[in-house]
């Protein structure tokens, strides 16, 4: 097989950190071409903006005015509330046009501290009641935390819950669980949980730091098989363009990797989706995962998760050519680093249409005017 004719690619969860006066490593237009030339045809930035968080219709809707004025393919919001946000009041208005609700339920990058599961209870009540079919998402990393927002969200409301970044099994497990009990809950993993060991920290340093942490090699393998076996829902990238320059801050003043960012430079997270889904891809033509299998982790369940679809002229064309990741010289992320190097990989796009629309041709991304996505319903 020298080529394979794939749909387009859905993410759920994306930082494109703009507009922020904090981090300027990436922007709307340069993040969505990259994911264009990645294979997405759907991208979804998620709420903690540094400095501009989504919290308020004003955020938000500054966020859609530039996705319409910059995206190359169309680009969903997630709002979020805190505790300390203040904005349950803001809710109904903002549930309009978002597609889902983020909470953090614990420290991550502008959330500096852990929180009880009861401190949501009131803007989950809420969204449920504004937006009973819209998801929320939740960052909540450890089984037994899962299982309290899964008794939250899922069980008590009766509302879609989607835990996000997986990097342990006992998080899947109880997914699982609350599956076989009918409640409506999906978990994703990413890339780096799959590709990426704790161990890479001894050498990598604050290059291999996530949120959640990198897992050891024994639970990175049994998520790579929960992936394949369907307990694991979907593929969602977490992309965070930190660029070389915070990276390296973080490893001079912080070489120890002490978890503070009130008293010492963090730097959490990792790009590299333009080198991760040919990786994927040559583990589809090993034989370690089916294309059907591929294309439902990484189009049909996250586009079933947003309530859109994933029309039938909306394809990538891949070659399925072996290569070695070896430079990063043609990156277009705003990062400018990825942690695959040297790793193997297969396809590259040969040429693309979303709806119908010429949007890759002799593989180089063309731009095209794509609305925002603010509803549920939708066909791409």
């Amino acid at each position: 097989m020298s080529e394979i004719i794939l749909p387009g690619f859905v993410d759920i969860h994306d930082h494109f950190r703009e507009p922020s006066s904090k981090n300027l490593s990436e922007t709307y237009a340069n993040a969505t071409r990259m994911m264009l030339a990645s294979g997405y045809a759907v991208a979804t930035d998620m709420p903690n903006t540094p400095g501009r968080e989504t919290w308020y219709p004003e955020r938000l809707e500054e966020k859609h005015s530039i996705s319409q004025r910059k995206a190359w393919i169309a680009v969903g919001q997630h709002v979020g509330s805190q505790p300390e946000s203040n904005n349950i009041s803001y809710l109904a208005k903002l549930s309009r046009t978002a597609l889902g609700l983020k909470f953090y339920f614990g420290h991550t990058t502008g959330v500096d501290h852990d929180y009880s599961v009861d401190e949501f209870r009131d803007a989950a009540q809420e969204w449920h009641r504004v937006a009973p079919n819209k998801p929320i998402l939740a960052h909540a990393v450890g089984g037994e935390l899962v299982k309290e927002v899964i008794g939250l969200v899922a069980q008590d409301l009766k509302h879609p819950l989607h835990i996000c970044h997986t990097h342990h099994p006992d998080e899947v497990r109880a997914v699982d669980e609350a599956k076989q009990r009918g409640l409506e809950t999906t978990i994703g993993v990413t890339f780096h949980h799959l590709f990426m060991t704790s161990y890479e920290t001894k050498t990598k340093g604050w290059f291999a730091e996530m949120m959640p942490a990198l897992s050891a090699q024994q639970h990175a393998e049994e998520l790579s098989r929960m992936l394949v076996d369907g307990a694991i829902d979907m593929i969602e990238t977490d992309y965070a363009p930190h660029a070389k320059e915070a990276k390296w801050k973080a490893e001079s003043e912080n070489p120890q990797r002490i978890d503070d960012p009130k008293a010492h430079t963090t730097c959490f997270g990792v790009g590299g989706i333009e080198h991760a889904v040919p990786m994927m891809l040559r583990q589809a033509k090993l034989g370690n995962i089916s294309y059907e299998r591929l294309t439902d982790v990484m189009s049909t369940a996250p586009a079933k998760l947003l309530g859109i679809e994933i029309g039938e002229s909306t394809r990538f064309r891949w070659n399925t050519k072996d290569y070695r990741i070896e430079t990063e010289d043609d990156m277009i992320s705003g990062a400018k680093w990825s942690p695959y190097l040297g790793s193997l990989a297969s396809g590259r796009i040969i040429d693309a249409t979303i709806g119908g629309r010429t949007v890759i041709a002799d593989g180089k991304p063309i731009k095209q005017h794509h609305e925002p996505l603010t509803q549920r319903g939708v066909t791409i």
